[in-house]
């Protein structure tokens, strides 16, 4: 699901029996005004790109029975919407796109989920340069 005038951004794959969900939300007055993009007729900013980087996201992984695996938080991420998504490129006559529901990240998961495990600090830190 993706709401770019709401600042947020909601995926979910598979993997044979596993699912990984992310989710990312920035405040929508955390984004910059347009910026220029490469198109093919050379950079614009119509509709270009509007970005925050001070986005949340999480990041949850499931196993075969839908239980809750393990789990990253990244504070400060950063999230871009651009073209058709970017909101504040929109006329009052596109057409918008439905409210995803809020999520909300619980202060701790490992509490209210006992089998939740974070995960270990190299595979955090190995999903972060990608």
């Amino acid at each position: 699901k993706v709401d770019p005038c709401n600042g947020t951004l909601a995926l979910t794959a598979f993997a044979g029996v596993r699912r990984l969900e992310l989710m990312i939300s920035a405040s929508p007055e955390s984004f910059s005004e347009n910026i220029f993009v490469p198109t093919t007729n050379g950079f614009s900013q119509d509709p270009g790109s509007s970005e925050s980087h001070s986005a949340l996201a999480v990041v949850r992984l499931y196993d075969r029975r839908s239980r809750p695996e393990e789990y990253a938080i990244f504070r400060h991420a950063a999230l871009e919407f651009g073209g058709e998504y970017n909101c504040r490129a929109r006329t009052s006559t596109a057409t918008t796109v439905a409210a995803a529901p809020a999520f909300v990240v619980p202060q701790k998961l490992h509490t209210q989920q006992p089998r939740v495990r974070p995960m270990r600090e190299a595979r955090v830190s190995h999903l972060a340069r990608q």
